[in-house]
C-alpha cells in the first residue's frame, strides 16, 4: 500500500466554497487527514456573508498546503479559473463546498488514470431527506453509468487538458463534459463516493433544477450538448429499478424538471441569467 500512494501523482485539490460554513472545516479536515499520494496544494476560493472564508483562513495559517482565495461574487466558473491557474501537479481534484468525500474516494479516483482518459467522477449521494432529490441523484447514477458526464460534486482531472472556462456560462459541469470529450475519455468511478451536505428544502431543489436548466439552454445556444440526457431515458432507466413507493415521486420528480424547463425558458429570454451559483434572485 505504501509504495502505491509513493508511485501515485502529483495532484491539486480544488474546492469552491460559498457560504458553507457549517461543512467546510469539515471537508478540510478529511482532505488534510487523508493527503492521499502526493498532494501539492488544497486551493480554496471562500465567500459568501458567513464566516467561510474566516475559517478557511483559520486553517491556510496553519497548513502551509492550503492556499485561501476571497471569492469576488462573480460566480463558480470564475471560482473554478482561479483554481485552474493557482494549481500544481498533474491533476486537479475539484470539490464542492458543501461535499464530503468518502474515505479512499479521492485515491480511488486518482488510480483509475489510464490512456485516454482525461477525467474521472465520482458518485455524488445526497444526505438530503427529500424522496425528490433522492429520486433524482439515483437517475443521475444510473445514466452516469452509461454515459458518463462531470459532476461538479466531486471529479478528477488532468491538468493539462483544463482551459479557461467562460465566466458567463452557467453549467459548468456540462460545459467541462462538452469541451474535455474533445480530449479523451471520461469515466464514472461509483465506488468513488462524495456525502452531499445539504439540507435545504423543496424550493430550494426546484431552483436549482431551475437554474440548471437555464445553464442547458445556454449551451445549446452555443451549439454545445454538455452530456445532457433526455428526460425520457432518465425515465426508462429508472422504471427498470422502481421500488414500491417511488411513482410517486417520479411523477412529481417529471412534473417538476417540466416546470423548470420551462420558467427557465422564460428567464432566460427576459435577461435573467443566474451566473452565481448562489443567487437569490429566483423566487
Amino acid at each position: 500500500m505504501r509504495q502505491k500512494i509513493i508511485l501515485m501523482p502529483s495532484y491539486t485539490i480544488g474546492i469552491c466554497a460559498y457560504n458553507e460554513q457549517e461543512n467546510v472545516g469539515k471537508l478540510l479536515e478529511r482532505v488534510l487527514s487523508e493527503k492521499v499520494g502526493n498532494l501539492r496544494k488544497v486551493v480554496v476560493v471562500a465567500g459568501g456573508n458567513d464566516r467561510t472564508f474566516d475559517l478557511v483562513a483559520d486553517f491556510a495559517a496553519r497548513e502551509r498546503i492550503v492556499d485561501v482565495v476571497r471569492d469576488v461574487g462573480k460566480g463558480k466558473s470564475s471560482a473554478m479559473n482561479e483554481i485552474i491557474k493557482r494549481s500544481v501537479g498533474e491533476f486537479v481534484v475539484f470539490i464542492s463546498g458543501d461535499n464530503l468525500p468518502s474515505k479512499g474516494s479521492i485515491e480511488e479516483m486518482l488510480t483509475s488514470f489510464k490512456p485516454g482518459v482525461v477525467a474521472v467522477v465520482g458518485r455524488p449521494k445526497p444526505s438530503s431527506k427529500n424522496r425528490l432529490e433522492n429520486l433524482l441523484w439515483e437517475l443521475h447514477h444510473q445514466v452516469a453509468r452509461l454515459i458518463p458526464k462531470i459532476s461538479g460534486e466531486m471529479f478528477a482531472v488532468r491538468k493539462e487538458s483544463l482551459r479557461e472556462i467562460p465566466e458567463n456560462v452557467i453549467n459548468d459541469d456540462a460545459y467541462l463534459t462538452s469541451m474535455l470529450k474533445e480530449e479523451g475519455r471520461i469515466v464514472y468511478v461509483p465506488s468513488a463516493v462524495t456525502n452531499m451536505i445539504d439540507d435545504s428544502g423543496l424550493r430550494d431543489f426546484f431552483r436549482r433544477r431551475r437554474r440548471i436548466a437555464i445553464g442547458f439552454i445556454q449551451l445549446k445556444k452555443r451549439g454545445l450538448r454538455g452530456g445532457h440526457v433526455p428526460l425520457t431515458m432518465k425515465v426508462k432507466l429508472v422504471l427498470k429499478s422502481l421500488k414500491r413507493g417511488t411513482i410517486t415521486a417520479l411523477m412529481g420528480l417529471v412534473f417538476l424538471e417540466i416546470l423548470a424547463v420551462l420558467m427557465a425558458y422564460i428567464d432566460y429570454y427576459r435577461g435573467f441569467i443566474p451566473y452565481n451559483w448562489r443567487a437569490r434572485w429566483m423566487p
